[in-house]
């Protein structure tokens, strides 16, 4: 039988077994990646030391982020596709397939989505901001039990599990 412990071996085996392809597909997102997550900090760490935090920042963070994590799924997607369809790279640069990265994003974004409903189902929270719970406040934070904003369960509605 197949546990979770053996697809894990086996997929830490793969990545030993292929070192060199690996190191091909993730070397130059790598090196992006972490130039923009330095600039990243570098920039965080300058805002902090001036005292008040710059408004402007967010338009230097948000883009870094953004690169940051468009790296990453572009070796996502290239160690998917060398593994599954056994596309070897190319050179040092390897392929980017920009449809197969959005639809990751998309994907990895409703899953987000869904896990957070999930979550707020099953711990019977509402999904509007209430009173009991200040604007600032994670939408996700625990409620008080007695709290009236928790709307009652009845009948086979409590046994549904997300």
């Amino acid at each position: 039988m197949v546990t979770g412990f053996h697809i894990f071996i086996h997929s830490v085996q793969m990545i030993l077994r292929n070192r060199a392809d690996v190191f091909r597909l993730a070397a130059l997102p790598l090196v992006v990646a972490l130039g923009a997550l330095l600039a990243l900090g570098t920039l965080g760490s300058a805002a902090k030391s001036g005292g008040m935090p710059n408004p402007g920042a967010a338009l230097v963070f948000l883009p870094l982020l953004f690169i940051a994590g468009a790296c990453a799924l572009w070796f996502i997607v290239n160690w998917h596709r060398f593994i599954l369809l056994e596309e070897y790279p190319e050179g040092w640069m390897p392929k980017f397939h920009g449809d197969r990265v959005l639809s990751y994003l998309g994907h990895s974004l409703l899953l987000v989505i869904v896990m957070l409903c999930c979550q707020r189902r099953r711990k019977n929270l509402p999904l509007g901001r209430s009173k009991s719970r200040p604007l600032g406040a994670a939408p996700w934070s625990v409620m008080p039990s007695n709290s009236k904003h928790v709307p009652r369960r009845v009948g086979r509605q409590a046994n549904l599990m997300c």
